[in-house]
């Protein structure tokens, strides 16, 4: 399976301001995935069906870049990551 796009920018929170998130689109697959982060303080994913939302951390979070790895829980070989940019 693929995941499109394969880098994302999102924010982290900032003050009063919601962090930002971006989504990302898997095609082929079993259709159930697993995302784990690299960082979670610095973004998370979740995932519906086959879109994957990624967010930034919360107030104070770190910046930099994270990487996102999603699974087939079919055939837990099968994987794609996503790079994305805290700012």
């Amino acid at each position: 399976f693929v995941v499109t796009p394969t880098e994302v920018v999102v924010q982290s929170e900032k003050g009063t301001t919601s962090a930002t998130s971006n989504q990302v689109v898997i095609t082929g697959g079993s259709g159930n995935y697993i995302a784990t982060s690299s960082d979670p303080s610095m973004a998370i994913a979740t995932i519906s069906g086959n879109v994957v939302t990624i967010t930034g951390g919360a107030l104070g979070a770190p910046t930099g870049v994270a990487i996102i790895t999603i699974r087939d829980q079919a055939d837990p070989a099968r994987n794609a990551t996503v790079s994305v940019t805290v700012r």
